[in-house]
């Protein structure tokens, strides 16, 4: 798929996912944060700025389409991110179908 494929997705995803957390899509700009694509894992992450509102993060993994591995490695993440004393505020919504937060 590429990087710009994965990101084209993750961003039409995007307005849906900021719905379901209620916030405001419009006026976020997304940056690279990382992006995979491989013949077994293809993921890409985002940041999504805006002015005055804190960062958000948007994730996209649909390789390997499993749900389960999607959801542990979100709580391996903030797990890790939680003892490093960082991170975010956590995974607003999550869409497993799409493997998206």
């Amino acid at each position: 798929m590429g990087r710009t494929g994965l990101e084209r997705t993750a961003l039409a995803l995007w307005p849906r996912l900021a719905a379901m957390a209620g916030v405001t899509p419009n006026h976020y700009e997304p940056r690279l944060l990382t992006w995979r694509d491989e013949p077994t894992r293809r993921r890409i992450v985002l940041e999504m700025a805006s002015p005055g509102q804190p960062p958000l993060v948007l994730k996209l993994a649909p390789l390997p389409s499993d749900p389960a591995l999607f959801a542990g490695s979100l709580a391996a993440q903030q797990a890790a991110l939680r003892a490093m004393g960082a991170g975010c505020r956590g995974c607003w919504r999550r869409s497993p179908k799409a493997m998206s937060c």
